[in-house]
């Protein structure tokens, strides 16, 4: 992809991006808009919507459904925002950084073998 070859690379062994979780009050409203920009339909989901984005997804939940979904997650914002991520990587055990220690956003760990 060009760009600095040093940060291409972290000693966790990142390799990609799974999921962003948007945490919204009224997930709702912001569904036509993501699937205009996405070109993904929104699926319902428990307090909120998915979007597929080829093998990535994009979770907008209401604050709650995010609390008991993920254990790091702090409602700290009253509107829309980005609320964590789930990255793949290699060299991790499956846990999940919370907000206040990842600069505002959850990171969710997910184990990879490749």
């Amino acid at each position: 992809h060009g760009g600095r070859t040093e940060y291409q690379t972290h000693r966790n062994g990142a390799r990609g991006l799974v999921r962003v979780y948007v945490a919204a009050p009224e997930p709702v409203l912001l569904r036509d808009f993501l699937a205009a920009v996405t070109g993904a339909a929104g699926v319902a989901t428990a307090g909120g919507f998915r979007l597929a984005c080829g093998a990535h997804e994009i979770l907008v939940l209401e604050p709650a459904a995010l609390s008991r979904r993920v254990s790091g997650f702090i409602a700290a914002h009253p509107e829309p925002h980005l609320a964590g991520m789930t990255v793949a990587a290699r060299h991790v055990a499956a846990h999940v950084t919370a907000a206040a220690e990842a600069c505002g956003a959850f990171i969710e760990w997910q184990p990879t073998a490749d």
